[in-house]
Protein backbone atom coordinates (compact mmCIF):
# COMPACT_ATOMS: atom_id res chain seq x y z
CA UNK A 1 0.00 0.00 0.00
CA UNK A 2 2.75 2.43 0.59
CA UNK A 3 4.53 1.01 -2.19
CA UNK A 4 1.94 2.35 -4.66
CA UNK A 5 1.24 5.72 -2.74
CA UNK A 6 4.73 6.16 -3.21
CA UNK A 7 4.63 5.71 -6.77
CA UNK A 8 1.48 7.46 -7.50
CA UNK A 9 3.47 10.65 -5.25
CA UNK A 10 6.49 10.30 -7.67
CA UNK A 11 4.16 10.25 -10.87
CA UNK A 12 2.08 13.39 -9.73
CA UNK A 13 6.01 15.42 -8.74
CA UNK A 14 6.90 13.71 -12.12
CA UNK A 15 4.00 15.47 -13.49
CA UNK A 16 4.68 18.87 -12.10
CA UNK A 17 7.93 18.85 -13.40
CA UNK A 18 7.22 18.09 -16.47
CA UNK A 19 4.23 20.71 -16.88
CA UNK A 20 7.04 23.50 -15.38
CA UNK A 21 9.98 22.48 -17.97
CA UNK A 22 7.30 23.03 -20.93
CA UNK A 23 5.83 26.31 -19.41
CA UNK A 24 9.72 27.30 -18.95
CA UNK A 25 10.54 26.38 -22.37
CA UNK A 26 7.11 28.27 -23.99
CA UNK A 27 7.86 31.62 -22.05
CA UNK A 28 11.48 31.53 -22.64
CA UNK A 29 10.79 30.62 -26.67
CA UNK A 30 8.01 32.85 -26.63
CA UNK A 31 10.34 36.10 -25.67
CA UNK A 32 13.14 35.17 -27.97
CA UNK A 33 10.57 35.15 -31.25
CA UNK A 34 9.17 38.33 -29.79
CA UNK A 35 12.95 40.13 -28.78
CA UNK A 36 13.67 38.18 -32.56
CA UNK A 37 10.75 39.44 -34.21
CA UNK A 38 9.16 42.56 -32.81
CA UNK A 39 12.02 44.30 -30.80
CA UNK A 40 9.97 43.68 -27.11
CA UNK A 41 9.52 40.67 -24.86
CA UNK A 42 7.13 40.29 -21.92
CA UNK A 43 8.24 40.45 -19.01
CA UNK A 44 6.06 38.25 -16.96
CA UNK A 45 7.33 35.36 -18.85
CA UNK A 46 10.64 36.33 -17.60
CA UNK A 47 10.44 36.55 -13.96
CA UNK A 48 7.87 32.99 -13.68
CA UNK A 49 10.20 31.69 -15.96
CA UNK A 50 12.57 32.02 -13.36
CA UNK A 51 10.84 30.80 -10.85
CA UNK A 52 9.92 27.56 -12.39
CA UNK A 53 13.57 26.52 -13.13
CA UNK A 54 13.76 27.18 -8.94
CA UNK A 55 10.78 24.98 -8.66
CA UNK A 56 11.69 22.17 -11.10
CA UNK A 57 15.39 22.51 -9.58
CA UNK A 58 14.18 21.35 -6.29
CA UNK A 59 10.91 19.04 -6.53
CA UNK A 60 13.45 17.26 -9.21
CA UNK A 61 16.18 16.88 -6.73
CA UNK A 62 13.95 14.97 -4.38
CA UNK A 63 12.38 12.77 -7.20
CA UNK A 64 16.11 11.93 -7.68
CA UNK A 65 17.01 11.21 -4.34
CA UNK A 66 13.99 8.83 -3.98
CA UNK A 67 15.36 7.11 -7.18
CA UNK A 68 18.99 7.20 -5.71
CA UNK A 69 20.17 8.67 -9.02
CA UNK A 70 22.32 11.73 -7.37
CA UNK A 71 25.83 11.51 -8.77
CA UNK A 72 28.57 9.24 -6.27
CA UNK A 73 32.21 8.33 -6.37
CA UNK A 74 31.81 4.68 -7.55
CA UNK A 75 35.57 4.24 -7.81
CA UNK A 76 36.23 4.86 -4.33
CA UNK A 77 33.37 2.93 -2.90
CA UNK A 78 33.84 0.29 -4.88
CA UNK A 79 37.35 0.03 -3.79
CA UNK A 80 36.71 0.03 0.10
CA UNK A 81 35.18 -3.48 0.67
CA UNK A 82 31.08 -3.69 2.24
CA UNK A 83 32.30 -2.52 5.57
CA UNK A 84 33.13 0.64 4.04
CA UNK A 85 30.07 1.34 1.93
CA UNK A 86 28.28 0.76 4.81
CA UNK A 87 30.08 3.15 6.32
CA UNK A 88 30.26 5.62 3.80
CA UNK A 89 26.64 5.36 3.47
CA UNK A 90 25.77 6.10 6.63
CA UNK A 91 27.98 9.24 6.67
CA UNK A 92 26.85 10.49 3.42
CA UNK A 93 23.33 10.21 4.57
CA UNK A 94 23.63 11.60 8.26
CA UNK A 95 25.12 14.68 6.01
CA UNK A 96 22.59 15.11 4.06
CA UNK A 97 20.53 14.84 7.07
CA UNK A 98 21.92 17.54 8.53
CA UNK A 99 21.97 19.70 5.27
CA UNK A 100 18.21 19.41 5.31
CA UNK A 101 17.52 20.30 8.66
CA UNK A 102 19.89 23.08 7.88
CA UNK A 103 17.75 24.05 5.16
CA UNK A 104 14.13 23.93 6.77
CA UNK A 105 15.79 26.11 9.79
CA UNK A 106 17.49 28.57 7.60
CA UNK A 107 13.99 29.09 5.11
CA UNK A 108 12.10 29.34 8.76
CA UNK A 109 13.60 31.68 9.47
CA UNK A 110 13.69 33.63 6.34
CA UNK A 111 9.99 32.92 5.69
CA UNK A 112 8.84 36.25 7.36
CA UNK A 113 11.17 38.10 5.13
CA UNK A 114 10.06 36.07 2.28
CA UNK A 115 6.58 36.33 2.49
CA UNK A 116 6.20 39.99 3.21
CA UNK A 117 8.72 40.48 -0.20
CA UNK A 118 7.31 40.72 -3.33
CA UNK A 119 8.09 39.82 -7.22
CA UNK A 120 9.06 43.04 -8.69
CA UNK A 121 6.36 42.45 -12.21
CA UNK A 122 3.77 39.82 -10.41
CA UNK A 123 3.94 41.40 -7.30
CA UNK A 124 3.62 37.28 -5.97
CA UNK A 125 4.74 37.27 -2.54
CA UNK A 126 8.34 35.32 -2.20
CA UNK A 127 6.92 33.07 -0.05
CA UNK A 128 5.61 30.98 -2.47
CA UNK A 129 8.87 31.23 -4.94
CA UNK A 130 11.16 30.13 -1.61
CA UNK A 131 8.25 28.00 0.17
CA UNK A 132 9.72 25.01 -2.09
CA UNK A 133 12.44 25.02 0.05
CA UNK A 134 10.40 23.30 2.57
CA UNK A 135 9.07 21.15 0.26
CA UNK A 136 12.63 19.84 -1.01
CA UNK A 137 14.08 19.68 2.84
CA UNK A 138 11.09 17.82 4.02
CA UNK A 139 11.20 15.42 0.82
CA UNK A 140 14.73 14.63 0.75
Amino acid sequence: MFATAERWILRGLEAVLVALLAGMVVMVFGNVILRYAFNSGIDLSEELSRYFFVWLTYIGAVVVMRENGHLGVDTLVAAIGPRGRLLCMILSDAFILVCCVMLLDGTWKQHEINATAVAPVTGLSMGYVYGVLYFAGIGI
